[in-house]
């Protein structure tokens, strides 16, 4: 299938009028009608938007060969989604950094680490709050990062 078909299959699919897609792409629709019916061909800067706006790969666009149907792409996450995996990944890196010095500094320096249960107001050691802290932060983490947007 030639770039032009493709071009006016996709527009059509999105259920556009070439003024509309004219209007999105910032072109005019005299470009739109001169691509679609294989007058002339788009530049590579409006051909990365149409791949852009199609959701289709540059590939798929000027490969006569490509299967007739665009391959599906994944849309890329909104940017709550892609925040709240960043805030996920921090808590379980931090929370396995905790676990990590703790278990050296238990090894390590047992003197220390005996100071830091004595120095605790709490009734669990200082030791388990740090490692419950640790672990709380893995947990969250990982619920942030499992977490399906709705």
């Amino acid at each position: 299938m030639k770039l032009s078909e493709k071009l006016y299959q996709l527009r059509r699919q999105q259920g556009l009028s070439q003024e509309q897609a004219a209007e999105q792409l910032g072109v005019s629709r005299q470009a739109i009608s001169k691509w679609e019916s294989g007058q002339s061909t788009p530049d590579p800067d409006k051909l990365a938007a149409l791949s852009r706006f199609y959701h289709v790969t540059t590939d798929y666009l000027l490969l006569e060969d490509a299967p007739a149907e665009p391959p599906a792409q994944q849309p890329a996450p909104p940017p709550e989604q892609r925040r709240c995996a960043a805030v996920g990944l921090l808590l379980c890196a931090a929370g396995a950094v905790g676990l990590l010095f703790w278990g050296l500094g238990t090894v390590l320096l047992p003197t220390t680490m005996d100071h830091l249960n004595t120095s605790s107001a709490v009734t669990l050691n200082g030791s388990g709050i740090l490692v419950l802290l640790c672990l709380a932060a893995l947990a969250s983490g990982a619920c942030l990062l499992l977490r399906k947007n709705k």
